[in-house]
């Protein structure tokens, strides 16, 4: 048993240690220097699936060993999250994290634990002003050094004469006939802005396609800071539920025997205790009866008996009748009659 429970404490100490270390490690990543993004796509599509710019940022970080690790990036004031989600390899399933929004005094900040270097973020962004003559100025500040950045603008399907402030380096079309115009910057520092104004003519608000439901592998599937907080956590219960096993485990052969030993003990000093006692309870009617019944040999007479003694003549001896006061052959007194 003493194996036992040096076995048990040893694990209920190892998995302590474990889980502390599993929580720790993302505070000691985030202490080395900033990561650098190898890539970066940043996509600003107006009136795409919705009236609003919706707004994509997609990339790998270089150093893959400092993952998981803290990382933050940001967005317009007024922008609604749709995505924050690291980007599994290789058919880029969307694996969504929580995360945490700061507002300044400029922008929002959008922070979170990125379990892998791939990450993808989207938002929407109100930003388009006015109804027919459109335009908007989409500003991204980069909070790390990027070693290749492309900036990506959409224009919405029934818009016409769009134009662009900054020159651009291509253009492309798909099968829907949407253009995308296409930015393309080297070695950004962190801190550099990079900006694009817009604009053009549309009578409407409606989008260029309908918006597609998120699927649920892009939402919570497979998600790995999920599963890195779970397995420090279930570390801790399996610790929890040792200890407790601990504390409650059987009582050692000896201790068991000794207590069964002075069990039996009582209980046979308390059967010779009711023994006596059944023996005394016995013997005490016995001396009372004998003390209490009469004697046969002094039995008295019922009070109603009539006395058969013989009744003689006194002076001849003749037997008279019993009823009989004087002789009735002498005419003496009767012996024994009263």
């Amino acid at each position: 048993m003493k194996k036992i429970g040096a076995l048990i404490r040893a694990s209920i100490i190892l998995g302590l240690l474990l889980a502390m270390a599993l929580t720790a490690s993302p505070a000691l990543a985030a202490s080395s220097s900033p990561p650098i993004i190898k890539t970066m796509t940043v996509q600003v599509w107006p009136e795409y699936d919705d009236p609003r710019v919706m707004v994509t940022y997609q990339g790998e970080f270089k150093d893959g060993s400092l993952f998981p690790q803290p990382v933050k990036f940001p967005a317009p004031l007024g922008s609604e999250m749709a995505m924050v989600c690291a980007l599994k390899p290789p058919d880029d399933e969307h694996l969504c994290q929580l995360y945490d929004t700061v507002t300044g005094a400029d922008a929002l900040s959008v922070s979170y634990t990125l379990p892998i270097p791939t990450y993808y973020l989207e938002y929407y962004w109100d930003g388009i002003k006015t109804q027919t003559d459109k335009s908007f100025s989409f500003n991204y500040v980069s909070p790390y050094a990027v070693d290749s950045l492309e900036l990506e603008v959409q224009q919405p399907l029934r818009a016409t004469d769009f134009k662009l402030a900054q020159p651009y380096a291509s253009a492309t079309s798909d099968a829907m006939g949407i253009k995308y115009y296409h930015y393309v910057f080297n070695n950004v520092a962190p801190g550099q802005t990079i900006s694009v104004d817009a604009s053009y003519s549309k009578p409407d608000n409606k989008p260029s396609v309908a918006k597609k439901t998120t699927s649920g592998t892009a939402s919570t599937g497979g998600n790995y800071e999920f599963n890195f907080i779970g397995t420090g956590a279930a570390l801790l219960v399996v610790a929890a539920i040792g200890f407790f096993l601990l504390r409650r485990r059987r009582v050692p052969a000896p201790v068991r025997m000794a207590a069964s030993r002075r069990t039996a003990r009582i209980e046979a000093r308390r059967a010779g205790v009711q023994r006596a006692e059944s023996q005394t309870e016995l013997r005490q009617p016995t001396a009372n009866l004998t003390r209490t019944l009469p004697s046969r040999a002094t039995k008295p007479a019922k009070p109603d008996q009539v006395s058969t003694e013989a009744v003689f003549c006194s002076k001849c001896g003749t037997k008279l009748a019993t009823e009989a006061t004087f002789c009735h052959v002498c005419g003496a007194r009767a012996v024994g009659s009263d």
